[in-house]
């Protein structure tokens, strides 16, 4: 039986997780996985293109190589670690609690190399 979701919970913005994790339907699913895709087309794309910019032309399919095998890797040891999660502790929210656990991660190592701009190495694109 699905839990009701508190009122709280109905006021909270649409987010992908959110919509979710406290899915009345299936067609809320559907929209979280519209919305993920919207997300991933943008921002996978645009980490591609900077890594070919910051390599070169010389090495763009070694950096393109690099970056499907990290997130491909990550997607697939996320995958068995969320059905771990799930087998044992029920499909919520321990699974959404690892997704949480990786945003609470990346905004941290987000925060701490932000907090040091003069270590970065000026740059110029390689490709005009």
């Amino acid at each position: 039986m699905r839990p009701t979701p508190s009122k709280a919970q109905r006021l909270t913005p649409l987010k992908p997780t959110n919509s979710v994790i406290w899915a009345p339907s299936w067609g809320w699913v559907i929209l979280a996985n519209v919305l993920l895709g919207m997300n991933q087309g943008l921002t996978w794309s645009t980490t591609v293109i900077m890594k070919i910019d910051l390599v070169g032309p010389r090495q763009r399919g070694l950096a393109m190589g690099f970056n499907e095998a990290a997130g491909y890797g990550a997607v697939a040891v996320t995958a068995v670690v969320a059905g771990y999660l799930a087998a044992r502790y029920g499909l919520r929210p321990a699974p959404f609690l690892l997704g949480l656990s990786y945003a609470l991660i990346g905004l941290g190592c987000a925060r701490c190399s932000s907090a040091k701009p003069a270590a970065m190495p000026s740059w110029k694109p390689l490709s005009t």
